[in-house]
């Protein structure tokens, strides 16, 4: 996999806790250097070697009873990169690392406990951050080449293709979004290094909770959808990825790495799922066409809305892999126990009782339309060739 190599290098900025001649460490020329990278990817929103804007990195030396210096913030301004400069101690030195350099938890790092606790992925779904990690450990005698930092993704990329399998089906699709996914949680750095000093992924997430919907729109109005049908080159079942329905400018869903638990697509959202706001046609053999779903209203006031059509999900997701969660398209799936849009509670373009009868509250719960929606997940790595992985590669299909 390609990945670029930044040599970042600390200029000397005098030390809030020191005067103005006096420095850190050893003698002056032997400042702390670091070599920093990121594996490349593919999407709007992942962060890369030449988009990483800043990290922040803390050190520590077995032996010392404090740490040598903590979150010391390493920014890019234009070509260069500025920080405040440390000299090598005679003592040997680990290093941890995160960008970006604000993270939204309470950074714990100290020689007995390395963790990013409250973590939370946060709403819109454009401004999701993804969360970078790394670590090394050096003596004096090996810093000349500078500090390694390859940095590693500590969470899962997502994105959602379809393509319809029903040659009597057309779909306008205006939103998709992830459900009842944990967006609060404890990273963990990993303890084990590889041969290569890069730290191995196999890092730890725990104390999962606050389960939350995101969601990618395509933009507001009865117009604004991306179209469907089995006859269209890139959406038809034998078109291998299908097409992307997600918004372009709002990139992957990077979420939390987890093992989900399914909905049991009852009217209770009690799992993970994936909803598609759309509109659905059956299509006749002359090219007409005639709306089956959302129901529509016979004094026709719900005419050119969208209604959700949900299927439940049930997969792991490990760190430092994006996932392409390909739908196919063959029928109604389920109706959504959240009718809602979770940026927008108002959204004008939702049907928020799509079915025939309009209930608000029906028993039992309906389904949109005759047929299912399947899935099968293909996966890519974020990682560099050659360091050890633990988790499942290949994946089957999940009706």
């Amino acid at each position: 996999m390609k990945k670029s190599l930044l040599l970042f290098t600390l200029p000397a900025l005098a030390l809030a806790s020191c005067s103005s001649d006096e420095t850190v460490g050893a003698p002056e020329g032997n400042g702390i250097k670091f070599r920093a990278s990121v594996e490349t990817s593919g999407r709007g929103g992942l962060t890369t070697t030449a988009s990483i804007n800043d990290f922040a990195v803390t050190s520590f030396g077995e032996s010392q009873a404090s740490n040598y210096f903590n979150d010391v913030i390493v920014r890019r301004e234009g070509a260069n990169w500025k920080s405040d400069l440390y000299y090598w101690p005679d003592f040997d030195l680990k290093f941890f690392a995160y960008s970006p350099a604000n993270v939204n938890g309470k950074v714990v790092i100290n020689k007995d406990v390395q963790k990013i606790n409250d973590f939370k992925v946060v709403r819109p779904t454009v401004d999701q951050v993804d969360l970078l990690y790394a670590g090394n450990s050096y003596t004096n005698a090996l810093n000349k080449d500078g500090v390694q930092l390859n940095f590693r993704h500590a969470m899962s990329a997502i994105d959602i293709n379809a393509r319809v399998t029903n040659p009597t089906l057309e779909y306008e699709i205006n939103a998709v979004k992830i459900c009842q996914f944990n967006a609060k949680g404890n990273f963990s750095y990993p303890s084990v290094y590889g041969s290569n000093m890069d730290m191995i992924n196999n890092t730890a997430w725990s104390m999962l909770s606050d389960p939350q919907d995101y969601i990618t729109k395509k933009a507001y109005g009865e117009k604004a959808f991306i179209k469907l049908n089995n006859s269209m080159e890139d959406s038809g079942n034998t078109h291998p990825s299908g097409t992307s329905i997600m918004k372009d400018t709002d990139g992957s869903f990077i979420m939390i790495p987890q093992n989900l638990t399914p909905w049991s697509t009852g009217k209770v959202a009690d799992g993970a799922y994936i909803s598609i706001l759309c509109r659905v046609y059956t299509l006749d053999n002359k090219g007409g066409r005639t709306q089956i779903f959302p129901y529509l209203e016979p004094d026709g006031s719900n005419v050119g809305q969208y209604g959700f059509v949900a299927m439940p999900l049930d997969f792991k997701f490990q760190p430092g892999y994006k996932y392409t969660i390909r739908l196919d398209l063959n029928g109604g799936g389920y109706c959504d126990p959240n009718n809602t849009n979770p940026d927008d509670p108002k959204d004008p373009d939702i049907d928020p009782t799509p079915w025939p009868g309009k209930d608000p509250d029906p028993d039992p719960w309906p389904t949109p339309f005759n047929g299912t929606i399947s899935y099968t997940v293909s996966v890519t790595e974020w990682y560099p060739a050659g360091v050890p992985v633990s988790g499942v590669v290949d994946f089957t299909n999940k009706d």
